[in-house]
């Protein structure tokens, strides 16, 4: 678990194949990037390959750069969530649940608008507080 991280429904996200933003109609699980960076935690550069290649996500094994069909038919399955790896009843399921109430994307997002619309201090009180 510690090298992943999700990505929550609402939040804002570089869509590879189209090469657009959008938000995430569900939340997503992923492997972190190296070094605070885009690149594979498992990507080694010498020799070129992955590190976890036998045992490499069902994504990386759909993701091919010369027909990105089988990678885009992955979105269309179901997804791992934090709640796919955590059991039924773990003290972190509450946390996350939280969270996810008082920190919308969504709504965060609408109120980061806001706040470049008119500077209002209230509003960016709120942010603080998510």
């Amino acid at each position: 678990m510690e090298h992943l991280i999700t990505l929550r429904r609402g939040e804002m996200v570089r869509d590879q194949p189209t090469s657009s933003i959008v938000a995430l109609d569900e939340e997503i699980l992923k492997i972190r990037g190296k070094e605070n960076s885009s690149i594979c935690l498992f990507f080694q550069a010498n020799p070129a390959g992955c590190s976890i290649y036998e045992r490499r996500p069902a994504e990386c094994r759909a993701l091919s750069c010369s027909d990105p069909a089988p990678l885009k038919a992955m979105y269309k399955q179901d997804r791992l969530t934090r709640s796919d790896l955590l059991p039924e009843g773990h003290p972190l399921l509450e946390l996350v649940d939280e969270h996810d109430h008082r920190c919308d994307p969504t709504e965060l997002g609408r109120l980061c608008q806001q706040v470049l619309e008119s500077q209002d201090q209230d509003v960016i009180n709120v942010i603080g507080g998510m």
